[in-house]
C-alpha cells in the first residue's frame, strides 16, 4: 500500500507490504506511536529547500516471536538525482536490537530528499517503526534571536521545551524531549528541529 503524509511543506511518502495501522504516528503523534508492519517498507521524505541533515533518529520494534529485528536497512541521500550517500545496516546483533533508540550521523551533505528502504529478513517478519526524527541545518542560518514559545507543556513523566529563532524566511522550530520512558526503556534529551515557512508559524 501507497500512503502520503504532508506537514510544514514536507512531502513524506511510504510505501508498505502489510501495514498495520497509518505511518504519520510514528513522525508526530502525541506521545510517540508506533507504526506496525510486515514485509519491506520504503520512506521517501521530500524536503521543501536543500537541507543538511546531521542526524537521523528512529526507534525498531520486532513483533515476531524471535524478539529480534531481523532486517537489513537501506539509508539513501539524494540531491536532484545525484545520490550523495548511502548508508547500510546489515543484519548483525548491532543492528537488530529490539527496541532499540538509533541515531545515525550523515555527512552533513546537502540533499532534498531522503530514502530509506527496510528489507526483512523474512516476508511476513511483523515489525514496527516510532519517534522517527531528524536534525536539519538549511543553507540560510537562522538569526541569534531565539526565544521560549510556549511555556514548556508538562505532563505525567513529559517534559517539552520549544524553542524558534525568527529572523530569515524560513523558521527552525527546536525541540527537546527532556524525560519520557517506556514499557522496556527510558531515554532523556532527545534534540530535534524543523524549518517551516514563516506563512505556517501558528500552524
Amino acid at each position: 500500500m501507497e500512503f502520503e503524509y504532508k506537514k510544514y511543506g514536507f512531502t513524506a511518502n511510504i510505501r508498505v507490504y502489510e501495514p498495520d495501522d497509518y505511518p504519520s504516528k510514528m513522525f508526530d503523534s502525541d506521545p510517540p506511536s508506533e507504526f506496525p508492519f510486515r514485509g519491506k517498507i520504503v520512506i521517501e521524505i521530500i524536503f521543501p529547500m536543500q537541507v543538511k541533515v546531521d542526524s537521523i533518529f528512529f526507534r525498531q520494534k520486532s513483533l515476531s516471536s524471535n524478539k529480534k529485528f531481523n532486517a537489513r536497512k537501506v539509508l539513501q541521500f539524494i540531491n536532484g538525482t545525484e545520490n550523495v550517500e548511502t548508508r547500510e545496516l546489515e543484519i548483525n546483533d548491532e543492528n537488530s536490537k529490539n527496541y532499540n533508540l538509533y541515531e545515525i550521523k550523515t555527512s552533513g551533505k546537502y540533499i532534498d530528499r531522503f530514502r530509506m528502504l527496510i528489507l526483512p529478513d523474512k516476508e511476513n517478519d511483523y515489525l514496527s517503526l516510532s519517534e522517527f526524527n531528524m536534525i536539519l541545518e538549511t543553507e540560510s542560518p537562522p538569526s541569534m534571536n531565539i526565544f521560549r514559545n510556549p511555556e514548556p507543556k508538562k505532563e505525567a513523566n513529559m517534559s517539552y521545551q520549544f524553542l524558534r529563532a525568527t529572523g530569515f524566511e524560513y523558521v527552525k522550530l527546536y525541540f527537546v524531549n527532556n524525560s519520557y520512558s517506556f514499557e522496556y526503556t527510558s531515554s532523556t534529551d532527545l534534540f530535534t528541529s524543523i524549518d517551516i515557512h514563516k506563512s505556517q508559524q501558528d500552524k
